[in-house]
């Protein structure tokens, strides 16, 4: 499990905010709301603490809620959103696509079936007028031959 205190200490330290945490710890658009509160409850946890961080991150808490929606924060859930459906739909293609060649190999493979079954009937009843032929050529053959 990552510890969200340790990201935000690093982030805050690089002088970087909102986006960034969520960024490093990879949230989904999905988990949005889990996202906002742990970050929340890391900057109350690193406001709590004596050192350079703390007061960053007590301001950061006082501005919380005008910082999370802002347009930048806003931006980014919808960035993620996009693409995340985005990659939604090349699946949906790739599979798709799987399905389609799936079912293409499926006729090719009925077709061929279809065409041995024809074909071994087709053998079949040369092979028997050939047995029939052949057996009335031998009764009417001349036995000195």
């Amino acid at each position: 499990m990552v510890d969200c205190s340790k990201v935000l200490r690093i982030t805050l330290a690089r002088g970087f905010g909102f986006v960034k945490f969520f960024k490093i710890l990879e949230y989904r658009f999905s988990q949005r709301d889990q996202a906002e509160r742990d970050l929340k409850r890391s900057l109350e946890e690193v406001a709590s603490e004596n050192g350079e961080l703390s007061s960053k991150a007590q301001e950061m808490l006082r501005k919380f809620d005008t910082m999370i929606n802002s347009s930048y924060v806003e931006r980014y859930w919808t960035s993620t959103r996009v693409n995340e459906e985005r990659e939604k739909t090349r699946s949906e293609e790739i599979i798709s696509n799987e399905k389609e060649e799936q079912h293409f190999f499926n006729l090719k493979s009925n077709i061929a079936m279809e065409h041995d079954v024809a074909s071994n009937s087709f053998r079949t009843q040369i092979l028997e007028r050939l047995n029939k032929k052949d057996s009335v050529d031998t009764f009417f053959q001349d036995p000195s031959d």
